[in-house]
């Protein structure tokens, strides 16, 4: 135990994010904490209470809803924790260092698991805590439907005591499983001995839950929430009988929600405690001779048959192929940066499933085709908020520097200046976030019917919007790189700098929404002239962003 508890005191302490250097720095990081928190952690922890509430007030078995939810929640955990498992397990470059000390390979990948589990559930154990608070809000509100049990003081306290404790425990089961296939997959096939082999299956992982949420989401959309609500009561949704087979811990966990019992919490924590003791002695058995298999592939031994000829291409274009590889081959890179953008039309999709019955966003539809100047206005305070979510949410600019990791010290020694290599990394960010927001947009723009001229004047916002997003992450990354990490995946797990530039994106939207609706609504402009003010606006802070790392980013950088 003593050796388990030392790996995983080293190990996160080599994946932490280092404090900032200044009190300048700590109070502007204080600052974005704050706005964090208020403007991105607590709307979506409400949104998520508010379903369960929904559900606990709506359901005949009360705890019904709560499962449903936690299946969703499971199956994304597994689609991004998959590749994360497999990278730190075989690809980190702490392995040569470690395999050779007398240490078990059980408790080596124990401890490598642990770490994982602390980084990836964070924001998922938050959101159960946000789940069960709205459940037990619904159970205590009242409103039960006829003939539910009803729920007493002593029922509320066992709730709260093993909700409490469940939502700790419940990502474990997911999480266990992918360490399972991983240690399987690499022990007995030869199918992985490369990270792009990692980045293909999570490219498909990440297809097939979209697609599968996206299936789920049309099948309930077909039916009135009556009709759903009474799927859920009788467990006749397809969708989560198969997820409770596959899934048991969370099946468990709501019969734990249904109130005092002396088998619920057994076969609880029985079922974790199991399948934890099968994955210790299955990397006991199988690590070994998996990680053996990579390091004598070509991943550790045989270097790569491409040789970049410096003459053939400017510099510039060498380094925007480096960019590209290296977000591409590595499997956390790739479904953090790239693939993550492919959820945005889900979100879209259910959004619109969700308000079919109200005939909302029709409405909406109807009165901007009919040329209604408030819903223009509102259509660009969309395009601007969405813009800035999208290229916020991939962290491609807020981690351009920590990517480098211990290396970034070949950045001051390239034959190109740094304040280059801090522009290159922005365009390239620009580059790939207005492809995906520019797709979406002309997608959305043809099925409305907008005309070219307005299409073409969203076009230039969106861009606008996305260049400052991805100078100001760059930019902040400069400011406190997190340079040590060990595997990939610690560029981007607990880097504040990735979280900061979505608060700053939360901000810079509301800044945006309260000066825009100040000037249409309280000038009676037209709009147009309005949308130009809007286009100046945007342009003279891009260029206060491109000046600002220009300067101080590349200074920050020379201090480091």
């Amino acid at each position: 135990m003593k050796v388990y508890l030392t790996l995983v005191r080293t190990f996160l302490l080599g994946n932490g994010s280092e404090d900032p250097r200044s009190k300048k720095q700590k109070i502007f990081y204080g600052i974005l904490g704050i706005v964090s928190l208020v403007l991105i952690l607590l709307p979506c922890m409400v949104a998520v209470g508010i379903m369960s509430y929904g559900f606990a007030i709506g359901l005949y078995h009360r705890s019904a809803g709560l499962v449903f939810e936690l299946q969703f929640m499971t199956l994304f955990l597994v689609v991004f924790s998959f590749g994360v498992i497999m990278n730190v397990f075989y690809f980190s470059d702490d392995l040569p260092m470690l395999l050779p000390l007398p240490i078990s390979p059980g408790k080596l990948i124990m401890a490598k698991f642990t770490v994982v589990y602390i980084a990836e559930t964070a924001m998922e154990i938050v959101m159960l805590i946000a789940a069960l608070t709205g459940h037990i809000l619904g159970l205590t509100s009242g409103l039960a439907p006829e003939g539910a049990e009803a729920t007493g003081i002593l029922d509320l306290i066992w709730i709260s005591l093993m909700g409490g404790i469940g939502s700790l425990v419940l990502p474990l089961g997911p999480m266990v499983y992918c360490g399972i296939v991983c240690l399987i997959l690499m022990s007995f096939t030869a199918f992985i001995r490369k990270r792009e082999t990692v980045t293909v299956l999570a490219a498909v992982l990440t297809v097939v839950a979209i697609g599968l949420v996206l299936f789920v989401i049309s099948l309930l959309g077909t039916e009135d929430f009556e009709h759903i609500v009474a799927a859920l009561d009788s467990n006749s949704v397809a969708f989560l009988r198969v997820m409770n087979v596959i899934f048991p811990g969370n099946y468990l966990f709501g019969k734990l929600m249904d109130g005092p019992s002396v088998l619920a919490p057994i076969l609880f924590l029985g079922y974790h405690g199991g399948i934890l003791l099968i994955f210790f002695s299955l990397a006991q058995i199988l690590y070994l001779r998996g990680v053996n298999g990579v390091m004598s592939g070509s991943t550790y031994t045989k270097k790569r048959k491409e040789v970049l000829i410096l003459n053939a291409a400017p510099a510039w274009l060498s380094y925007v192929k480096k960019e590209w590889r290296i977000l591409y081959r590595t499997p956390s890179f790739f479904q953090n940066t790239l693939a993550i953008n492919l959820f945005w039309p889900a979100l879209l999709y259910v959004a619109y499933v969700v308000q079919k019955g109200s005939g909302a966003m029709e409405g909406y539809i109807r009165l901007y085709q009919n040329g209604n100047e408030f819903m223009q206005w509102v259509a660009v305070v969309i395009v601007i908020g969405c813009s800035a979510l999208v290229t916020a949410s991939n962290s491609i600019a807020g981690s351009s520097i920590s990517r480098e990791g211990k290396n970034y010290y070949i950045m001051k020694y390239l034959p190109m200046e740094l304040s280059t290599q801090l522009h290159i990394k922005a365009v390239f960010s620009v580059v790939v976030s207005s492809g995906f927001t520019l797709v979406y947009l002309l997608a959305v723009c043809v099925i409305l019917q907008v005309p070219i001229l307005q299409t073409c004047l969203y076009s230039v916002i969106s861009v606008l919007t996305v260049i400052m997003i991805c100078y100001f992450g760059v930019w902040l990354d400069t400011l406190n790189p997190k340079l040590n990490w060990d595997d990939e995946a610690g560029a981007l797990r607990a880097n504040i700098n990735i979280f900061f530039n979505m608060a700053f994106a939360m901000i810079f939207t509301a800044a945006v929404l309260g000066l825009f609706a100040l000037e249409f609504f309280f000038t009676y402009l037209p709009l147009w002239v309005v949308m130009g003010h809007l286009f100046f606006l945007l342009l003279l802070a891009d260029l206060y962003l491109i000046r600002l790392v220009d300067t101080t980013g590349r200074d920050h950088l020379l201090a480091l």
